[in-house]
């Protein structure tokens, strides 16, 4: 009746499919056919079999009552209630249902499929990380697995025998750098270090059986280490259907940005973190009995390791090659580089390498402590950062955030802001002065942390849709509105023959647990109606049959409240004193008033289950409402 009152005044402005939600479809606004003469009205905005208004219908509202357990006495079946063939179907099919205990059986059904539609992605994104030929083509040579992949995909050993500088480096294995992908190649002649430069056209045929030819991927290395977030992703998105899930994703994806521009504005006030090392020499000059290290990474910057053996030394050099090397070098304990243990890629990145530690030597500083390249780091960086970690985790605590987001925002505040004030890592910099172009953005870790949590999103979304298993919010919309006004008639219906059944009964605690049922399941309702948003955002059609659907859901849970009440009373009644004889004095006008006040609901219901209450449903309600009033005072 509200529903209605509410809306029978509302006019349709049409913009294109569009209506506004809940307007009513009168006849110059609507596409409807001409009134026939047999008085039949067909509804051109309804999608569903057109509403025929006919007493000799064999399926009639009446007998679906009946069926549905309401006592039709002679009285009841003379009510003027409208036999329209679509709700005698409908109310038909939820007797059915609730007979079959088909929803319960379907929703088991749909979160198995999901379960292995789950299980199906994380395997498909989990493939690079466990299979050789996977790994091999999104990530190339590079990484944990080189030598394994180079022994089974790349003869890409170094044919030289011994370089320039003396160092015997037979059979080297060439390694991507960071940035490097696609096809590469070693352009460097025998007997120099390897020098990779991508392969194009004017270049002799790339073949990666052939020695020196080398295949790097299609995503750099930056993306390797962040992979397994894309499947970690799809596991705490996807939940129960696909509104949920893309709600789930929204979260994530808002709290991993958080975190990113939390960062971002860290990196603004001190532009490269906490990089630093350590500190070689004594402030007075005085050498230690120590080697040292030297080594650049293209895009990672320089390292330096202090050893105290010339054995450890040499193990640190031949580990430093892991892609995107320029140049190393050990320094002996006289503070001399070591010829057999250097090498650049050009004369030039050989000067570098010895003004670095050139630079390491003059420093003032105290042997154990650490240098910050960014002096106001070295200030105050450490207490600023401190209070931005615990600042940003009591606003995420303190926001009222959804759980995705507060849960994604803090695990990745956290890991980013451990790198941030790590002086072995700090910020990824530039100082090589290559030209990085849009694989120097991809490869930054916000940037890539944020690429994966999208795929991980996509594909969360696509697990609900893929294989069709019923999980849009949108198709059950309609479902659970006649699921619950079944549950809420049939029960009304109940209840009122056992207070005309005149004794007390174990009866009343079968509707003492069907009322209760009535709640949990309107908590489904309102998680699907909630759900069906992010499906739909309230746009099209969907918008406004979501929006309908939501409002008759809202004035069902009034009745659901009443019930309640009338719980206790069944309860609590004991069928004594005055109760019998009262009861058989209205016990016709009862009968009548359920029965059509159970249409109403029907009704209200059907109007409202296509997103649109044209001009007839209106009149229909507004006639039940005046023949529900009626019986009310009778």
């Amino acid at each position: 009746a509200v529903l209605a009152r509410t809306h029978r005044p509302a006019r349709c402005r049409r913009l294109g499919t569009w209506r506004r939600p809940g307007c009513i479809m009168h006849e110059q606004d609507s596409d409807q056919e001409e009134v026939s003469s047999s008085g039949d009205e067909t509804r051109g905005a309804k999608s569903s079999p057109s509403l025929e208004v006919s007493s000799s219908d064999e399926e009639t509202v009446v007998g679906a009552l009946e069926e549905s357990g309401f006592l039709i006495t002679d009285a009841v079946a003379k009510i003027d209630i409208p036999n329209t063939r679509n709700l005698a179907h409908m109310i038909g099919e939820a007797n059915a249902k609730a007979r079959g205990q088909g929803r319960h059986r379907a929703a088991c059904l749909s979160h198995f499929f999901l379960a292995l539609s789950v299980g199906f992605w994380v395997m498909v994104f989990g493939l690079p990380l466990y299979h050789l030929r996977f790994y091999y083509t999104l990530f190339g040579q590079r990484g944990s697995v080189i030598h394994k992949v180079a022994e089974e995909f790349n003869e890409s050993r170094h044919s030289g025998k011994t370089f320039a500088n003396g160092v015997q480096m037979d059979n080297l294995l060439l390694t991507c750098a960071s940035l490097d992908v696609g096809k590469m190649r070693n352009t460097a002649p025998d007997g120099h270090y390897p020098k990779l430069e991508s392969w194009n056209g004017n270049m002799l045929e790339w073949n990666k059986s052939k020695r020196g030819d080398i295949w790097c991927g299609y995503f750099p290395g930056s993306f390797l280490l962040n992979w397994p977030n894309v499947a970690q992703f799809i596991i705490f998105s996807v939940y129960k259907n696909t509104g949920t899930t893309i709600n789930l994703a929204f979260q994530g994806i808002v709290g991993t940005a958080m975190a990113g521009l939390n960062v971002e504005f860290m990196i603004r006030l001190f532009p490269h973190g906490a990089s630093g090392h350590n500190c070689l020499y004594k402030a007075d000059g005085v050498q230690d009995n120590q080697w040292n290290v030297l080594w650049y990474v293209r895009k990672r910057g320089w390292y330096q390791k202090q050893c105290t053996s010339r054995g450890e030394a040499i193990r640190y050099y031949n580990d430093a090659d892991k892609g995107g090397l320029k140049a190393r070098g050990v320094f002996g304990p006289d503070g001399k580089i070591v010829p057999s243990l250097t090498w650049s890629r050009t004369d030039a990145w050989n000067q570098k390498l010895d003004a670095r530690y050139q630079d390491l030597q003059s420093e003032d500083c105290e042997p154990g402590t650490i240098v910050y390249k960014d002096p106001n780091y070295a200030a105050y960086g450490e207490i600023a950062c401190l209070v931005d970690v615990a600042l940003v985790l009591l606003l995420f605590l303190i926001s009222k955030s959804s759980r995705n987001t507060i849960m994604f925002g803090m695990s990745w505040h956290v890991t980013w802001m451990m790198s941030f004030m790590n002086p072995s890592v700090g910020v990824l910099n530039d100082d090589d002065g290559d030209v990085m172009g849009w694989l120097g953005f991809l490869s930054a870790d916000v940037v890539v942390v944020f690429f994966t949590t999208l795929i991980g999103a996509v594909f969360a979304i696509v697990a609900t849709l893929i294989p069709r298993m019923g999980l849009l919010n949108t198709s059950k919309l309609h479902d659970d509105s006649v699921a619950v006004t079944h549950r809420i008639t049939t029960v009304w219906s109940e209840c009122t023959l056992y207070f005309l059944g005149g004794e007390r009964s174990p009866r009343r605690f079968q509707l003492e647990k069907q009322i209760n049922s009535i709640e949990e399941l309107s908590a489904d309702v309102r998680d699907h109606v909630d759900g069906a948003w992010w499906e739909t955002f309230d746009f099209g059609s969907w918008g406004n049959r979501r929006y309908l659907l939501q409002l008759f859901d809202a004035h069902a849970a009034e009745i659901r409240n009443i019930l309640q009440v009338v719980k206790k009373c069944v309860l609590s009644e004991t069928f004594k004193g005055d109760h019998n004889r009262f009861m058989e004095s209205v016990q016709s006008q009862v009968h009548e008033l359920v029965a059509v006040t159970a249409a109403l609901m029907w009704l209200c219901m059907q109007a409202a289950s296509d997103g649109v209450v044209d001009a007839l449903e209106a009149e229909q309600i507004a006639a039940q409402v005046e023949v529900v009033v009626e019986k009310e005072a009778a």
